[in-house]
């Protein structure tokens, strides 16, 4: 596993924690140039990706209520209940206990870069 799919995996995690628990606001034209020009530093920085090429994807981009509407909306009706003998599995947990002592290195060091938690990370891979 990849240092980078870990370190998406993480900031993905993390973002899902932070907008899931906030209503959305669309930003204002100052905050998404602020966040935009951050975002394409951090790409630039961590892919093969121009900051500029980067920007130049991201004024194409528009607001679109019913893809918020879509991403917030679960697609499932299960209950974690429902859920819970499909994914806490022995084997599954076998697996998790596995994989977290073989990139034990590189999940603290993604989880004190990112600030999210190493089992997080592990659990959200395992699904």
């Amino acid at each position: 596993m990849s240092h980078r799919i870990l370190r998406f995996a993480a900031s993905s995690a993390l973002a899902l924690l932070t907008f899931s628990t906030q209503a959305y606001d669309p930003p204002t034209p100052v905050q998404v140039s602020a966040a935009e020009k951050k975002f394409a530093a951090d790409l630039e920085r961590d892919s093969d990706l121009s900051a500029s090429d980067v920007l130049a994807t991201l004024a194409k981009a528009h607001y679109q209520q019913s893809i918020i509407d879509a991403i917030t909306r679960p697609a499932e009706s299960k209950s974690w209940r429902e859920y819970r003998p499909i994914f806490l599995t022995e084997k599954r947990i076998g697996d998790g206990v596995e994989f977290a002592t073989a990139n034990a290195t590189l999940l603290k060091r993604v989880e004190k870069e990112t600030g999210v938690p190493a089992t997080l990370v592990t659990a959200i891979i395992g699904v």
